[in-house]
């Protein structure tokens, strides 16, 4: 089963390497004319992949994970860009290949090939975190195979359109050749996960339920291929018309949408004001008063500076609680199979651990040299000796019922270990304490069972 797993592990590692390869180089050769270091990203890939799995379940921190996934990431995009951009007169432990990687950043396209391997290795971090979560689910084994293959048809797609539309030929033998790992490991990923976990099966002689499956999926598919390319010229006319249809309809209503949205976010000031009335004549009408207007002005100010302040009162609640509950998750725990409790680890713990020890060896010295006074220390070294004897109390279990297993594990020190419980019956619940004619006999009842 361990063979399979590690199996089925690789063979999606190739899978998702294969798609992300070839999308990563098509995009760089087409873009800035670079070729896509596949060394470094295959190392990218493979670093998250063992980050994650040596992280996981092993009670640490968030923010221990997150810290580490952070500095890995770091170093690998590092060396990427090192890759493309640095000097090879510099290694890559020497830090001058910084300085003349920032010298040598001129055009325009030199940053957007930076910003193009930053963001494919963190699509290639990505992609190996998520593969060494769940490796062996049959669903999602496909789904990944679904993504890839559908990057790959999208990356063909694109590279049809720009030959036959644009007259541009691309030369990504990588991207092409990606394809080929990619089917064969990719169909490998999904048989072993298909059977993961179960028993081999029996098949039909013949194989006849798999025959007309694959007859059946075989038409199926030919026949709605035919369908399509048939039906592609017409398909493509009644797009082409409907798009006009749709762009001739909605011109109209621009406007009044701009309009709409200028009134609903801009307010007053962009509205024209009415033109000036000109009061001419004998003057038999009343002059226009200014404090309609003013009264409209402060009201308006007020109910903006009213929900300026609950706005960034809401904004401010928001923050403080989204940073409440990021800081509570940083500080958790990841789930592990070996939880420790808090301090049990670091220097603490071992100062801890050594307090204990010397406490223990303290009371046992103790023990030996004064022994036991009471019915209750007898029946607690007749606890201790049951547990080094194989015989441990059980939580729910009362003192005679924990004395008769014992009388039953050990018949020859029977009387011993009835004499002990009984004293502890007697002074716990009846409130007699032992006498010295009671402790000799306790006295010898221990000697007997240490020796």
């Amino acid at each position: 089963m361990l063979k399979r797993d590690i199996v089925l592990l690789f063979s999606q590692g190739v899978m998702e390497l294969s798609w992300l390869i070839a999308g990563a180089s098509f995009i760089m050769t087409s873009a800035v004319h670079r070729p896509f270091p596949l060394f470094d990203g295959a190392v990218v890939f493979l670093l998250a992949v063992l980050l994650t799995r040596i992280t996981r379940e092993r009670g640490l921190r968030v923010i221990w994970v997150l810290g580490l996934q952070a500095l890995g990431f770091l170093l690998v995009t590092s060396r990427v860009v090192y890759s493309s951009y640095g000097s090879h007169f510099f290694s890559y432990l020497n830090p001058e290949w910084i300085l003349y990687f920032l010298n040598g950043l001129e055009s325009h396209y030199d940053w957007l090939g930076i910003v193009i391997l930053v963001v494919f290795a963190f699509v290639f971090w990505l992609r190996g975190v998520a593969l060494s979560r769940k490796t062996t689910d049959y669903t999602l084994v496909c789904s990944r195979f679904d993504l890839g293959l559908s990057v790959l048809l999208a990356l063909f797609l694109v590279k049809f359109l720009l030959l036959v539309k644009g007259g541009i030929q691309l030369k990504t033998p990588t991207t092409e050749g990606m394809i080929y790992p990619f089917f064969i490991f990719g169909l490998m990923a999904m048989g072993f996960a298909r059977n993961s976990g179960t028993p081999l099966k029996g098949f039909i002689s013949g194989y006849r339920g798999i025959g007309l499956f694959l007859s059946f999926a075989g038409v199926i598919l030919i026949f709605g291929a035919g369908l399509v390319l048939f039906f592609m010229p017409f398909l493509q006319a009644g797009a082409e018309f409907g798009y006009a249809m749709l762009k001739s309809g909605a011109e109209p209503l621009g406007r009044v949408l701009v309009c709409i949205l200028r009134f609903l976010f801009a307010g007053a000031k962009m509205r024209s004001e009415p033109p000036a009335a000109s009061f001419q004549g004998d003057g038999d009408g009343p002059a226009p008063s200014a404090e309609g207007a003013s009264q409209g002005g402060w009201l308006e100010e007020i109910l903006g500076w009213v929900l300026l302040v609950f706005g960034v009162i809401v904004l401010l609640f928001l923050l403080g609680l989204g940073l409440w509950y990021l800081v509570a998750w940083l500080f958790s725990r990841t789930p592990g199979e070996d939880r420790k409790s808090p301090g049990e680890g670091g220097l603490s713990g071992w100062f801890r651990r050594l307090r204990g020890i010397f406490i223990s060896l303290g009371g046992r010295l103790a023990g030996m040299f004064k022994g036991c006074r009471d019915g209750l220390q007898f029946f607690h070294f007749l606890m201790k000796w049951g547990g080094r004897s194989g015989v441990p109390r059980l939580p729910n279990e009362t003192p005679s019922e924990y004395g008769r297993r014992l009388k039953n594990r050990f018949p020859p020190l029977g009387q011993e270990i009835s004499f002990i419980v009984d004293a502890f019956n007697l002074e716990a619940y009846r409130e007699d304490p032992a006498d010295d004619v009671r402790m000799k006999i306790l006295r010898q009842a221990r000697k007997r069972l240490l020796h």
